[in-house]
């Protein structure tokens, strides 16, 4: 019987003494209800401001990597960290195990130090291409940054330029997005935990969910799902694409893996 099941009985009899001896011996040996299973507990970081979105979409993909997993490894309990922080923060809460948050979404492996260094790290990439990079204090400085003329552009992914740009349009009205170029280069993200067996349990947990998601097409159509409303906003296809290496790429990184990846495929070369 499933953990969850409840038994109900109604009604009454009316029954000898004898006859409630024996209803009272046999109830003695059906076993009671197990207790249900703790959740298990997963903190995600706080957005660095009010309005950054630029992890939405991964953590959309976390919370249905855990529950699609809920029936094999049970329920969970998915939080936000009571604190906003940034990544080398981040990074080093995850590290030392504090438990303030205990899963992260970061780049490749080999970015890790480069990343508590030297803060964005599309940086290291950028800068390998022979591009001139202009850094900043924090995320939503950027922003103002850009719109003051100190730098030309400020190179977003695709799962966040358009969120971006509807709430900063409001700010800096002279930002618009770029309708010509796009960059390539393969840039990973994971979802790191704790060294721990702990941590190890709930890597276990998201990599199944993940696995099960491009097996049923959940992960491709929330992806779909995701940037369909800024498609022609951004107009993702007839663009010159401009391909540049990623120096950080380790041989971790999924390159075999087409259908986890983002193609540009359709589009101009």
């Amino acid at each position: 019987m499933s953990h969850d099941r409840r038994l109900r009985r109604r009604g009454g009899l009316i029954i000898s003494r004898r006859q409630l001896i024996c209803a009272m011996a046999s109830v003695a040996f059906i076993p009671s209800r197990a207790p249900a299973a703790t959740p298990l507990l997963v903190i995600r970081p706080a957005p660095e401001s009010s309005g950054d979105t630029r992890y939405d979409y991964y953590w959309k993909l976390l919370a249905q990597a855990l529950a699609v997993t809920e029936g094999q490894f049970g329920p969970y309990d998915l939080r936000v960290a009571t604190a906003a922080m940034n990544e080398a923060r981040s990074l080093r809460e995850l590290e030392i195990g504090s438990r303030r948050i205990t899963v992260l979404v970061h780049g490749n492996i080999a970015d890790y130090e480069q990343r508590l260094l030297q803060g964005w790290g599309d940086v290291v990439i950028l800068r390998h291409a022979g591009l001139t990079v202009v850094e900043g204090g924090s995320y939503d400085g950027l922003f103002s940054m850009l719109s003051a003329g100190r730098f030309e552009l400020f190179s977003r992914g695709v799962v966040e330029v358009g969120e971006e740009l509807a709430r900063e349009e409001q700010v800096h009205p002279d930002l618009v997005i770029e309708r010509h170029l796009m960059l390539h280069y393969t840039l990973t993200r994971y979802f790191y935990v704790t060294r721990s067996a702990e941590g190890e349990a709930l890597a276990k947990r998201i990599s199944a969910g993940l696995e099960q998601m491009l097996k049923e097409g959940t992960f491709d159509r929330m992806f779909e799902e995701f940037k369909a409303p800024f498609d022609k906003q951004i107009g993702f296809r007839n663009r010159v694409i401009i391909r540049i290496d990623n120096p950080l790429q380790t041989p971790e990184t999924p390159l075999n893996r087409p259908e986890s990846q983002m193609m540009p495929a359709g589009y101009l070369c």
